[in-house]
């Protein structure tokens, strides 16, 4: 998920029943709005995670993750919040905060789904911005619009997982 749909979450947009959040609006800045595309809106599934998020199920239109004094999150907190985080880990680079755990997640799910369901999971618009790499002989393979020749591109030394462009 982008950083402005998980703060954009609503109680009311998770259904604990099912196990799936519906991302249905995104806040950054303080500001509400709808997904970045008509793609953003999206079901996903909860998982293993979907009884820890009950005791948050307090009004249908509070932030899904808010501050104890009820105000919801900002990506400007969230953002420090992180780095203090990877700072102490020892962890933090220039580029390296939430859209780098997104692209990791992006880059595990790969995997274990067709580039098609990844599209949808993470709420691109279309398939274009998508090229599968693979650790198999250091080649691209797949399909997107990510300025390869579609028979492969050489790939770093090391580098497998999943690259987006666009």
């Amino acid at each position: 998920m982008r950083i402005s749909e998980v703060l954009g979450l609503r109680c009311r947009n998770v259904d604990l029943g099912q196990a799936i959040l519906y991302v249905r609006e995104r806040r950054s800045r303080r500001d509400l709005d709808d997904p970045k595309s008509a793609a953003g809106q999206r079901p996903l599934p909860l998982g293993y995670r979907t009884e820890r998020l009950r005791p948050l199920m307090v009004n249908p239109d509070y932030f899904l993750f808010r501050q104890a004094d009820g105000e919801p999150w900002t990506d400007q907190l969230l953002y420090r919040r992180i780095r203090s985080a990877m700072d102490r880990a020892k962890l933090y680079h220039t580029g390296n905060a939430w859209h780098a755990f997104r692209r990791l997640h992006s880059t595990l799910v790969s995997r274990r789904i067709s580039l098609f369901d990844l599209r949808a999971q993470m709420g691109h618009a279309d398939i274009k911005g998508h090229t599968e790499v693979r650790g198999d002989g250091g080649r691209f393979a797949g399909r997107g619009s990510g300025g390869g020749t579609g028979e492969g591109d050489p790939v770093p030394e090391g580098q497998t997982g999943l690259i987006l462009r666009g």
